[in-house]
Parts: C-alpha cells; sequence; structure tokens
C-alpha cells in the first residue's frame, strides 16, 4: 500500500491499477486512504484495531464523499470509535439494519399495502364478483394513486377531504360512492389495529343524491315483454326473468342451469353471487318456468349465452335496441324494474315485508334495526306466493284473452300476518 500525501489534487491524478486493487495510505492520517480498482472505482477506506482485531471499513465512494477533509473527518471517528472499544463497522451495520426494518414496516403500512390485506383478508370473502370489481375499479382510479404509497397511519382528515372534493368535481355521485369504500376500508383498518384513529369519520359525502321513483306501468310492461320478444332470444329472456322474479341484472344474467330445479320451481341464487352474500332461494312462477324451458340450450353451464362459453354480457345495446322496440315511453334503467314488482305488488295487496324478502334486500329495507339482524323468518311460502300471483299478473297483461285476471288485494288473505314457514 503505497503512502502518499492524500491532497484533493493528489487524488484527481492518482490512476488505477492496471489489474486488481490498490489502496494508497495518507501520510498525514496513517490508517486512512483510497482504494482504485481497474476500473476507476474509488472508495475511502480506514483500517484500525478493536480489541486487538483488525478492521477494514469502507467509508464511501468518491462520488459520495468528494473531498479528502470530509472523509479524513469520517475515518477520524471511526478511529476514535475504535480506541475507545466499538466496532464502527458493527455499529454501522446495526443501523442499517434498524433503518432497513422501520423502512420495510413503513412500506408494509404504506395505504396500498394495507388495502391489499383489506382486499384478501376481507373484501374478497365479503362482495361478490360485481362489488368486488367496483370496489378496485374506484381505488385505482381516484384513490390509490394519490394516497397508495403513504404510510396509513400519517392519513389525515384533510387527505380524506381533498380526495373526496378532487372526485366530486368531476363526478359528484362517484365521491359518495368513494368515500363509503373508504369508510369501510378505515373502519377494517382499525378493527385490525392498522391505525387507531379513523380520518373518515367527519367526512360528509357532498353530492346530494335524488333516490329514483322510477317505475313501469301496465302498459309499459306490456310494450317492454313485446320488446323482448323481438331482442333477441338471450337478452329477450333474460329480461324477461328480471320482470318475473325482480332479482338483480347481474344475478340473473349470471344464472346457471345447475341453480334451477324445474320439478320444485325454483332458482337457487348462491351466496358467491347473491350481493349481502347469503343464498337466496326464488320461487319460480309458472310463465318463469315456461320460458326457462323454452330456452335453446348453448353448453351446460350457463342459461342466458350466446355461446355456452360466457354469460351474456353488452348491456349497453341490448338497452338501447328494448328501448327503440319500445318506442316512446320515459327513460328507465333495469334497476326500475325491482322497484316496478315493489310498487306492483303493493297494490296486489303483497305485504312490503314480503316483497322486501322476494326481492333479497340487504337486511331488508322494511324490517329495520335489532329485527332485521335477528329475524330468522325466511318467508318461503310467502315468497312463494307472491311471485307466482305477480307472473299470473303479469300474464294478465301480456295474455288478456287468455282470462288469466288477478283481482287486487287477493293476497292480503293468502297471506295472512299468521301464514307461512319458518
Amino acid at each position: 500500500m503505497p503512502r502518499i500525501r492524500l491532497t484533493q489534487a493528489a487524488v484527481e491524478k492518482l490512476k488505477p491499477p492496471a489489474t486488481g486493487r490498490i489502496i494508497y495510505t495518507d501520510q498525514h492520517l496513517p490508517g486512512f486512504g483510497l482504494r482504485l480498482t481497474e476500473k476507476n472505482a474509488r472508495s475511502w477506506v480506514v483500517t484500525y484495531r478493536v480489541r486487538g482485531k483488525f478492521v477494514m471499513e469502507t467509508l464511501g465512494n468518491i462520488a459520495v464523499i468528494p473531498k479528502v477533509e470530509d472523509a479524513r473527518q469520517l475515518a477520524r471517528e471511526s478511529m476514535l470509535k475504535a480506541r475507545a472499544g466499538t466496532n464502527p463497522v458493527d455499529e454501522r451495520r446495526k443501523r442499517e439494519r434498524i433503518e432497513a426494518e422501520k423502512a420495510a414496516e413503513a412500506k408494509a403500512n404504506t395505504f396500498r399495502a394495507v388495502f391489499e390485506r383489506y382486499l384478501d383478508r376481507h373484501a374478497k370473502t365479503r362482495q361478490n364478483a360485481k362489488t368486488l370489481a367496483e370496489t378496485l375499479r374506484l381505488f385505482n382510479k381516484d384513490i390509490l394513486p394519490g394516497l397508495g404509497v403513504r404510510e396509513i397511519t400519517a392519513i389525515t382528515e384533510k387527505d380524506i377531504r381533498r380526495v373526496r372534493d378532487d372526485v366530486h368535481e368531476r363526478a359528484p355521485v362517484q365521491a359518495n360512492r368513494m368515500l363509503e369504500k373508504l369508510k369501510t376500508l378505515f373502519g377494517w383498518a382499525v378493527r385490525e389495529r392498522y391505525i387507531s384513529v379513523d380520518p373518515t369519520v367527519l367526512v360528509d359525502p357532498i353530492a346530494e343524491e335524488k333516490a329514483r321513483d322510477r317505475w313501469l306501468s301496465d302498459a309499459e310492461l306490456v310494450r317492454l315483454w313485446h320488446a323482448c320478444d323481438e331482442a333477441g332470444v338471450s337478452y329477450g329472456s333474460c329480461v324477461k326473468i328480471l320482470v318475473l322474479t325482480g332479482q338483480r341484472r347481474g344475478e340473473v344474467a349470471r344464472m346457471e342451469w345447475r341453480e334451477v330445479d324445474f320439478a320444485r320451481r325454483t332458482w337457487t341464487l348462491p351466496s358467491s353471487k347473491s350481493k349481502n352474500g347469503i343464498e337466496h332461494e326464488i320461487a319460480l312462477s309458472p310463465l318463469a318456468v315456461q320460458i326457462l324451458e323454452n330456452l335453446p340450450r348453448v353448453g351446460d353451464w350457463w342459461v342466458f349465452t350466446k355461446d355456452g362459453e360466457r354469460p351474456i354480457s353488452g348491456w349497453s345495446l341490448a338497452k338501447e335496441k328494448i328501448d327503440r322496440l319500445m318506442g316512446d315511453v320515459q327513460p328507465w334503467v333495469f334497476h326500475d324494474l325491482r322497484r316496478t314488482i315493489a310498487s306492483h305488488m303493493a297494490r296486489l295487496g303483497i305485504r312490503a315485508e314480503v316483497a322486501d324478502k322476494v326481492l333479497n334486500h340487504s337486511g331488508g329495507s322494511v324490517v329495520k334495526g335489532v329485527a332485521a339482524i335477528y329475524q330468522r323468518h325466511a318467508y318461503r311460502d310467502e315468497r312463494k306466493a307472491a311471485l307466482d300471483v305477480w307472473g299470473r299478473y303479469v300474464a294478465s297483461l301480456i295474455r288478456p284473452d287468455e282470462g288469466n285476471i288477478v283481482r287486487l288485494h287477493t293476497m292480503q288473505t293468502v297471506l295472512s300476518p299468521n301464514s307461512g314457514s319458518k
């Protein structure tokens, strides 16, 4: 190891060795030096003994510590620690390990990391495919880009308000949906002890939402039914089953043949497809059974399909076609059919709680609170009777010449408060 006076000018003039490496030690501070490799990599080093053990410490490369005096001062500090019995290399490694652990912990507690755990441990086991897809869409579009890399414990109420307001400027109602998702996630994070304070508690939705009250009249139902006759077998039949069962479009569109029991006249919606995560048995009226029996079977899996490989999709085009075939009617959406059924069932005298069970509302929109949580009455007989009467009513509208007439309020006698099975 050649010894030279390490000055800034001298260091800049040093040439790398032809092979291997060489260390130029400092005449001014013995033990301090500059290591050069054949590829001209330059690093400051210092050697000393700690409790009799020889140690060579790399202080840093010349790009990080460009000035000789700064490197020499670091070397002095390490020598002093070694003289006092502390190994500077072990000390630095311990410090780096602690910093790495802190960095790993911080990374594990980023909003994105906690969100991914929330998906795996909570959302994926409690949300159906459609709801989960919407959760992912909202987070990936509106939340993760701004909050993803932040530590979840550092996210404040101000951050939540800023995200809400940014989305509100572009899509007011979506801002409300996004806030609902955030509240659910942060509530879970509190229960799982990732955070102690929920920053969403005092943040309220700001977009005013007007509840839809659109429902289809008898005449509009007739128009819809006849439009379905010309809208194509898969889509038209699917919409007819929507009308007759009152279930959600996505649930009906993904109906499978194995879920249908023609002998019992039932369709069993599994919990994995149900919005509220609870298995739901839907009675099929004779008219509904007739529609399903007349469907051509394309494959052995999906009821409403074009190729047998996947359920029907692309509802926008189908809806446009149905609207054209219906003619001049007020705008409506498929979800309005559920409100239509509830409204007509009320006219038919079907009790509200029975209609509520037919529609499979989460927790029930009529029976609320503790009663909704603990109520275990399935209303199976009442639901079957209600859907049978509703099916006959629809049949009386679309086939008036067959004399299949349903008198209003007949369900009050069919479904007295003491009837039904548990």
